[in-house]
């Protein structure tokens, strides 16, 4: 059996060709409105790469190597995991691979970091603001050893959602 292709856009079709076209606009604002709050929760999952370049204009033009400070998190409902970096301008000290944990609620997680360098364990409060994650540390919760070593564990600053740059 053929269909008569002239009966789908009769106006003695119950929805006329006039009429769909004055549904498209209100269906696809219902649409756009249903998806804004998963656009806006990918936008503020600390997933991803983070990073801090601690070297000044000079020694980024000089190429100094190494200088810099991240995290690289992943957020699973509410709960965040990952690593924290750390390295002095010239790599004179380094803190690769710390253990991160911690509990997110809205825009905002307290994390618990390890130092990879000497396993000192600092308490913070990471806060996602424009695309930004802006880091605090609050409160040291173990002394890290040897006594006197650095746990070179960032104490505050405002890292960039990036990748860690390649080391040459």
């Amino acid at each position: 059996m053929q269909r008569n292709p002239k009966s789908a856009t009769s106006s003695s079709h119950p929805l006329s060709h006039r009429a769909a076209h004055r549904l498209k606009i209100p269906v696809a604002a219902v649409l756009l409105i249903n998806t804004l709050p998963a656009l806006y929760a990918a936008e503020s999952s600390f997933t991803g790469s983070w990073y801090l370049d601690l070297r000044t204009p000079e020694q980024i033009q000089a190429k100094a190597e190494c200088g810099g400070a991240g995290f690289e998190l992943v957020q699973q409902g509410n709960t965040v995991t990952g690593t924290h970096y750390f390295a002095t301008v010239n790599c004179g000290r380094i803190n690769e691979g710390g253990e991160v944990k911690g509990t997110v609620t809205g825009s905002e997680a307290v994390l618990y970091v390890t130092s990879g360098r000497n396993g000192e364990v600092v308490r913070g409060r990471a806060t996602l603001q424009g695309g930004q994650l802006r880091w605090q540390t609050l409160e040291e919760i173990k002394e890290g050893g040897p006594e006197g070593d650095s746990g070179l564990v960032l104490g505050e600053g405002v890292l960039e959602r990036a990748y860690r740059p390649a080391t040459p």
